[in-house]
């Protein structure tokens, strides 16, 4: 096998397909992608046997047709080690090496026979990689149990960036280290939660779909998927389906197909946290409400608080007043103090809530309205906050001190 290819291309390949790539080298091979030269083309294969992607690009000159197994790391280096004046690299793959080197206007600029850009291989035979890259050509082989339905990559993007920030990082609920999708005829919602915060949105399909279906997504998938939408404005199309004991899903671009295996287990319930008939309601500017969170952190001289599971952080207190409500660093006598005005749709002036301080920035990080309202009962019960009518925001507050 043997091409030629844009370095900045193949980082760009690179850099989405290493979110499948295993991280741990219990099976060396899944270290390894897979290189799928044809006829005016090549296909970058990655997979740790739970997510799996082929990424397809056109604009390559195909010397020798053939696929190879090439060390991820081993290549990445490679192209690092590339000078601004390199535009292209040429690899060729035999047996047991991988030649990475690069030429501009006739000048070699990386030897292929120099040992630092020449990239060891184990010799494995290509037959050897695991069998579960997705097809890059679309078929309609019939799957059990199969829903498909498409979404604007912008639209998708902007929803895990709502969702993504507030899944489990540990094991503290499995189910909970994905993002819950509750597909229906007309819409998505997707839901995460960490125990701490949970968040939701909504968004209605382009076209309606027969079925329904509730599902866990894993995380690592929504990751990669997110870095794809970010990159382009193409339609995606996604697919579910049962497969013997799992679940699995696909998305699809153009050049793209990512598929991945469901989460199993149940998701919270968590329509009963998302609170309902609050006492209070107020109304805060999103971008001034965030500078000045931002600004007590950033003048704190305190140490941030316990909050529970070995949680810390910075405490920010709200004093509510009649048209403006005070902004406070709780864990610190100093006077780092700030104002914001609010606007009350509700009767009397709250006491004083206490949040911390990460989980209020979060959200006004991805919130696309200008104002945010946020809803109430007491500071022992949990926070509602509205960005919009399609994204809600449910926060444990901190209790009073």
């Amino acid at each position: 096998m043997k091409v030629t290819i844009n370095i900045k291309e193949l980082q760009d390949v690179l850099s989405i397909a290493k979110g499948a790539i295993a991280k741990d080298s219990r099976k060396p091979v899944l270290q390894y992608v897979k290189l799928m030269a044809a006829k005016d083309k090549l296909t970058v294969g990655a997979t740790n046997l739970d997510v799996a992607i082929c990424y397809t690009v056109d604009d390559v000159v195909v010397h020798d047709v053939g696929n190879a197994l090439v060390p991820a790391k081993g290549l990445m280096k490679a192209l690092r080690n590339t000078t601004k004046d390199m535009k292209t690299v040429t690899i060729e793959a035999d047996k047991d090496k991988c030649y990475i080197y690069a030429q501009d206007n006739g000048a070699t600029l990386l030897s292929r026979d120099t040992p630092k850009h020449t990239v060891a291989m184990l010799p494995w035979d290509v037959a050897e990689y695991p069998d579960v890259l997705p097809d890059t050509e679309e078929t309609s082989l019939s799957k059990l149990n199969k829903i498909n339905f498409s979404m604007r990559s912008t639209i998708l993007a902007s929803m895990l960036d709502k969702t993504l920030f507030a899944v489990v990082k540990g094991s503290f609920h499995y189910a909970c280290t994905g993002v819950y999708w509750e597909i229906s005829s007309k819409a998505v919602m997707m839901t995460t939660t960490d125990g701490h915060r949970l968040s939701h949105i909504k968004t209605k399909l382009t076209a309606e779909i027969e079925s329904e279906r509730a599902v866990i997504i894993p995380s690592d998938v929504l990751q990669i998927v997110q870095k794809i939408c970010k990159k382009t404005k193409q339609l995606v199309k996604i697919e579910v389906w049962q497969e013997g004991s799992l679940e699995r899903i696909m998305f699809r671009w153009s050049n793209i197909v990512l598929t991945g295996i469901l989460l199993s287990g149940n998701f919270l319930k968590y329509k009963d946290v998302i609170p309902k008939g609050c006492q209070h309601k107020v109304v805060i500017d999103k971008r001034q409400l965030a500078q000045n969170i931002q600004l007590l952190i950033d003048n704190t001289s305190a140490e941030p608080e316990f909050i529970r599971d070995n949680f810390y952080c910075h405490i920010t207190s709200f004093d509510w007043g009649e048209d403006r409500v005070v902004l406070s660093d709780a864990s610190t006598i100093a006077h780092n103090k700030v104002t914001c005005p609010v606007e009350y749709e509700s009767e009397g002036i709250p006491a004083r809530i206490r949040f911390a301080s990460p989980f209020l920035l979060d959200i006004l990080k991805v919130a696309e309205f200008d104002k945010l309202v946020f809803e109430w009962t007491d500071p022992e019960h949990p926070m509602l906050i509205h960005a919009g009518h399609e994204f809600v925001y449910v926060v444990i507050l901190c209790g009073d001190e």
